[in-house]
C-alpha cells in the first residue's frame, strides 16, 4: 500500500490546489471545489479523481499539473480498488446516466484468502441465497458467543484477518455484506463453533455473488436533486447483550434519480428498552454522522440550499422528533448520549425534515436485520442498488 503523505506534504497539496482555484470543502478534508469551473476533486494520497462538466475537465487537470507532477489523466476506471463503469438507461421514458461500482476481483481475493487461511485452497463452497445462518438458540441475530467450558471455534485464529479484508470491499461497494460482517466482528473475542458456521456461510455467499455491484442513476438537473437519509434499528437483536443495531442509508434522489452515497451498520453502545428508543438512537446517528455532514459537501457542489429528509418507519419516533416531547425516555442523554431536544431544534429550524415510511420501503432495513428468505433479501438489495453487474437499478 502507498504510505500516506505527511502533514507537510498535505499542506503542499492544499497550497498548490488553492493556487489553481480548488478550495477545500468544509469538513471534507480530501475534497476540493473549483467554483469557476464547477469541478469537484477528490485527493487521497496519490489518487486524484475529478468530476464536473465535460468541457471543463481538461482545463482543471491543466491547472493542477502546472504545480503538481501527475500522470496523464484518463477516464475513471479503478480508484482505491473499486472499478467504475458508466452505462445508460431510461427512467419514466427519460434517459439517465448510470454508474456502477465493482469490486468483483477484490471479493474473489477475499474468498481465496479465506481458503488459504483455512489450509484448504481447493475448498468447494456451496451456493447460498443469503449471507445469514438460521436463528441461533435463544433468538437474536448474532451467532451465540463462546462460553467458558465450551470449545472455541476452529476459525477463531483467522477470523479477524478474514473479516477485516471483507470489510474493505463491503464498505467500498458491497453494502449487502455490512450487517453480516458487523455481527461477526462483535464475536471475534468470544468466537464459538456457531461463529465458524456463520463465517463459512458468509464466504459461501460472497463466492456466489462476486459479480454483484453497487449502482445508481441520475436523470435530473441540479435543481431537482435532494438528499434522503434512511434510519432504522433492530431491537435487542444482539443476544445475550440485548443491544440494538443502527442502520443508515444516504441517497441523492430526484424524479428520475436514485444514487446511493453512504451506508452504515453500527452496534449501539447501550441497551435500549423499547423499539422506539432504539429508533431514536438510530435517527440521531443518521442525522448527526451522515445527513448533516453531507449538506456541507452537496450545498457546495450544487451551490444552493439542499433539502435533507429523514425517512423513518416508526411513527412514534417521527412524532417525538417533530414535537420534542419524550417524557418516558429522559435517560437517553446519559445512556446513549442522545439529546431529543437537539433533534427537535434542528427539525424546527428546517435543517432536515421527517417523513414516515412503511417498513417495506425502508432502505436501511438491510443494515439492521438478518434476512433468510430470498424474495425479501432480493427486495432489500434492489432498494439500495445492489445486484449483478449486468443488473441495472432503475425504478
Amino acid at each position: 500500500s502507498t504510505p500516506k503523505p505527511s502533514s507537510a506534504a498535505s499542506d503542499v497539496y492544499k497550497r498548490q490546489l488553492a493556487e489553481c482555484g480548488f478550495e477545500p470543502v468544509e469538513n471534507w478534508p480530501s475534497m476540493f471545489w473549483h467554483s469557476a469551473l464547477k469541478l469537484l476533486l477528490m485527493v487521497y494520497v496519490d489518487d486524484f479523481k475529478m468530476s464536473g462538466p465535460s468541457a471543463n475537465l481538461a482545463k482543471g487537470w491543466s491547472l493542477i499539473r502546472k504545480g503538481l507532477l501527475l500522470e496523464d489523466p484518463a477516464p475513471v476506471d479503478r480508484c482505491l480498488g473499486c472499478h467504475h463503469a458508466e452505462a445508460t438507461g431510461t427512467v419514466n421514458g427519460k434517459p439517465v446516466k448510470i454508474m456502477q461500482f465493482r469490486v468483483e476481483s477484490f471479493m474473489k481475493q477475499c474468498v481465496t484468502a479465506y481458503k488459504d487461511l483455512c489450509g484448504e485452497p481447493d475448498m468447494k463452497l456451496r451456493s447460498v441465497e443469503t449471507p445469514f445462518i438460521a436463528s441461533p438458540e435463544g433468538g437474536g441475530d448474532a451467532p451465540a458467543a463462546w462460553t467458558e467450558g465450551e470449545p472455541l471455534g476452529a476459525l477463531q485464529p483467522i477470523a479477524s484477518s478474514v473479516l477485516m479484508k471483507v470489510l474493505y470491499g463491503a464498505r467500498a461497494a458491497r453494502w449487502d455484506l455490512l450487517k453480516a460482517v458487523q455481527l461477526l466482528a462483535t464475536r471475534v473475542t468470544k468466537w464459538s463453533r456457531e461463529c465458524d458456521k456463520a463465517l463459512h456461510r458468509l464466504m459461501c455467499y460472497i463466492n456466489c455473488t462476486t459479480d454483484h455491484c453497487l449502482s445508481g442513476f441520475v436523470g435530473d438537473g441540479p435543481s431537482a436533486l435532494r438528499l434522503r437519509v434512511y434510519a432504522d434499528a433492530d431491537f435487542a437483536g444482539d443476544r445475550p447483550e440485548f443491544k440494538s443495531t443502527s442502520g443508515v442509508f444516504l441517497a441523492m434522489v430526484g424524479p428520475n434519480t436514485f444514487f446511493p452515497l453512504a451506508a452504515k451498520a453500527q452496534k449501539q453502545t447501550a441497551v435500549a428498552h423499547s423499539t422506539v428508543e432504539a429508533e431514536i438512537v438510530s435517527a440521531n446517528f443518521a442525522v448527526r454522522t451522515i445527513g448533516l455532514p453531507a449538506l456541507d459537501l452537496w450545498e457546495t457542489v450544487l451551490e444552493r440550499s439542499v433539502a435533507l429528509t429523514l425517512i423513518e418507519d416508526n411513527e412514534s419516533t417521527a412524532a417525538i422528533i417533530r414535537t420534542g416531547r419524550n417524557p418516558t425516555m429522559r435517560h437517553l442523554s446519559r445512556t446513549h448520549g442522545v439529546n431529543v431536544s437537539w433533534l427537535h431544534d434542528l427539525y424546527e429550524r428546517k435543517k432536515f425534515g421527517v417523513v414516515y415510511s412503511r417498513t417495506e420501503a425502508q432502505c436501511a432495513d438491510i443494515f439492521t436485520k438478518t434476512f433468510r428468505e430470498l424474495p425479501k433479501w432480493q427486495q432489500a438489495l434492489r432498494m439500495i442498488g445492489i445486484g449483478p453487474v449486468s443488473y441495472t437499478h432503475l425504478r
